[in-house]
């Protein structure tokens, strides 16, 4: 198996695994992305966003950041997938699998 394929062939409940399993290991995101990043190399887009203080994130919040973060960062960094497909790795939290998101997910064909 050639290593920048590797991570593709990796299950999306894998992944989602593997990011929990750090979190708990006391990892922060950046250096989970970052492993990300490096696993992934250039097959991957990884966007963030910071909560502010207070908040909490809601369909809305997260519908916001697909749209404006994820969406035009994909657009700058990896254009061509579009065209090969996104896959977004996030959990089902109620604001992730809420009907405004899917409307979302499903108007950018992910």
């Amino acid at each position: 198996m050639e290593e920048e394929t590797a991570w593709s062939q990796i299950s999306c409940s894998d992944q989602r695994s593997y990011i929990k399993i750090e979190t708990l290991r006391g990892k922060n995101p950046t250096e989970i992305h970052n492993v990300l990043h490096e696993v992934c190399r250039d097959s991957v887009v990884l966007a963030t966003d910071r909560v502010p203080p207070g908040s909490t994130v809601t369909a809305a919040y997260y519908r916001k950041f697909l749209q404006d973060v994820l969406h035009p960062k994909i657009r700058q960094e990896r254009s061509a997938m579009f065209a090969a497909g996104v896959l977004i790795l996030h959990d089902n939290a109620q604001p992730h699998a809420s009907g405004t998101v899917s409307e979302i997910l499903e108007k950018y064909g992910w």
